[in-house]
């Protein structure tokens, strides 16, 4: 069956058009709140009709154990549904999910000796039956799928809230903190722009954090670890809803790669400038990060501080030793001749930093498999 793709005629834009479904267990919006040349689109996935999950290496499908592999579940049910776009939008069809990092440590065969802070799922994709897309740059909003019918129950849904939030605006009732039709919130809990130090914890105790910076330096000496990325957890307790924390942060550090993705017992909440892989027409693409300064107070101080991250031998250095390490991952899935770095050093600018970025982009070798594209990029 084709997929039905419809073009609204009037322009709501869908961070407003999430309002109406955040809530809803499963739904996930993969937000372009920095509109750049990154920041085309977003994406609302809405009725999901599929899980697949794994942890701790069980796959679960709509919650019935299997004894399939995720991985091969996932590429032969893609290949199995595969659909031609040739709408010019970026998914008609499809899931939208996360992998973790613990995911990623199979591929390693190592254990964590870390006790997890939640328990989440290592890997989850949910299938959806509805997309509803916003092209950024020329604001307008598309739904897609199977039946007509329903798309048009969707549109009235969207022309709704259009006309609700249109009344509010004109009168200034409520007009920046409405939720669809569902009420308001308004809430006196911490701000998402910063925490007291009351309400964090920190999981790994400073003197032992320390201590495994020493053993890492160590073993950096030896020639054991080039590069590494050594991090730690934090806990911030709060009485904000995680909806809320979404749109604070959205507000505040706009970013091409936000989402808020809602579980039922957790969300994911990214504010994101960075892209892991993009792969499309065979064609596979990193953009690695690495290197930041804050923005200045002026313009003066703003342009100082770009030029002192260009000219940073020690953000340089880090960027190209993590430009080497996945221009070797992606040499393991793609013709060899066809790796290159197409742009180094690069400055992008942010709501609050400067940041040092290059691109990697390669071809992949025929009859690429999703698991040996997991395996050799993860984790970036």
């Amino acid at each position: 069956m084709n997929r039905v793709v419809k073009e609204l005629k009037n322009y709501t834009s869908l961070y407003e058009i999430h309002k109406l479904y955040y809530d809803n267990i499963g739904v996930a919006l993969l937000d372009s709140s920095m509109v750049n040349d990154l920041g085309k689109y977003s994406i609302l996935g809405i009725d999901p009709y599929l899980t697949v999950k794994e942890i701790e290496g069980k796959l679960y499908i709509n919650d019935v154990p299997s004894d399939e592999q995720f991985e091969v579940f996932l590429e032969n049910y893609l290949k199995e549904n595969y659909q031609e776009n040739n709408t010019g939008l970026p998914i008609i069809g499809g899931g939208i999910g996360y992998l973790s990092y613990e995911y990623g440590k199979k591929f390693e065969k190592i254990k964590s000796e870390n006790i997890p802070t939640a328990r989440v799922w290592d890997a989850v994709f949910y299938f959806y039956k509805h997309f509803i897309i916003e092209d950024r740059h020329l604001k307008k909003i598309y739904i897609i799928g199977d039946a007509i019918e329903e798309i048009e129950n969707i549109e009235k849904e969207i022309e709704a809230i259009r006309i609700f939030k249109k009344d509010i605006d004109k009168s200034g009732f409520l007009s920046d903190n409405y939720i669809g039709q569902k009420g308001c919130i308004k809430e006196n809990s911490v701000s998402a722009k910063g925490f007291d130090n009351k309400y964090i914890e920190d999981i790994v105790e400073k003197e032992k954090y320390i201590e495994k910076i020493r053993k890492l330096q160590e073993y950096i000496k030896e020639g054991h670890v080039y590069v590494a990325n050594l991090t730690k957890t934090f806990v911030i307790k709060s009485n904000k809803k995680p909806y809320s924390v979404f749109c604070d942060l959205r507000r505040n550090n706009p970013s091409p790669f936000g989402a808020y993705i809602n579980y039922g017992d957790f969300q994911i909440i990214s504010s994101s400038p960075e892209r892991f892989i993009n792969i499309e027409d065979n064609k596979i693409e990193t953009r690695p990060i690495k290197g930041t300064r804050k923005r200045g107070n002026n313009q003066e101080e703003d342009d100082m501080l770009i030029e002192e991250l260009k000219n940073s031998e020690k953000e340089k250095s880090e960027l190209v030793m993590v430009v080497d390490l996945e221009r070797n991952d992606l040499n393991h899935i793609c013709n060899r001749a066809g790796v290159e770095v197409t742009d180094l050093f690069k400055i992008e600018t942010y709501a609050t930093v400067h940041h040092l970025v290059a691109e990697i982009k390669g071809r992949l070798k025929d009859n690429w498999r999703f698991d040996e594209v997991m395996e050799a990029v993860f984790p970036g």
